[in-house]
């Protein structure tokens, strides 16, 4: 359930946005920002690093997995992606170096152990 919508039209820096999210969200809710982003000292190399970010800050208890589909073109079909999911009580950045329409994110559940155990072993 969503639980409010806002329009979000700011440019952000790729690496330093944790100021975007309330220090206080309400518990229990995930918050999102899609947005345009982009890094670099000069103008020059911001101009060269856009990117388009999905934010996420995970209020809640639990590690969730959900499915991500993106629109590339204008009028096109949905197509799906990857995502890392979504570990409790941390942000994760998604990104993308090309234009992104349109994103739908659906199909949220528990992530499984088995996916929980494989992530730790790779560290």
């Amino acid at each position: 359930m969503v639980t409010t919508f806002e329009p979000f039209n700011e440019i952000i820096d790729t690496y330093d946005n944790d100021f975007h999210f309330a220090e206080e969200g309400e518990e229990g809710t995930l918050d999102f920002y899609f947005c345009f982003s982009t890094s670099g000292e000069t103008e020059a190399e911001r101009d060269e690093n856009y990117r388009i970010v999905l934010l996420v800050k995970n209020r809640t208890n639990f590690d969730l997995d959900y499915r991500t589909d993106i629109q590339v073109q204008e009028g096109v079909e949905f197509e799906e992606t990857s995502n890392v999911g979504i570990h409790a009580g941390v942000k994760v950045t998604e990104m993308w170096p090309y234009m992104i329409y349109n994103i739908a994110l659906y199909e949220f559940s528990l992530m499984r152990e088995a996916e929980l155990e494989e992530e730790v072993s790779v560290y």
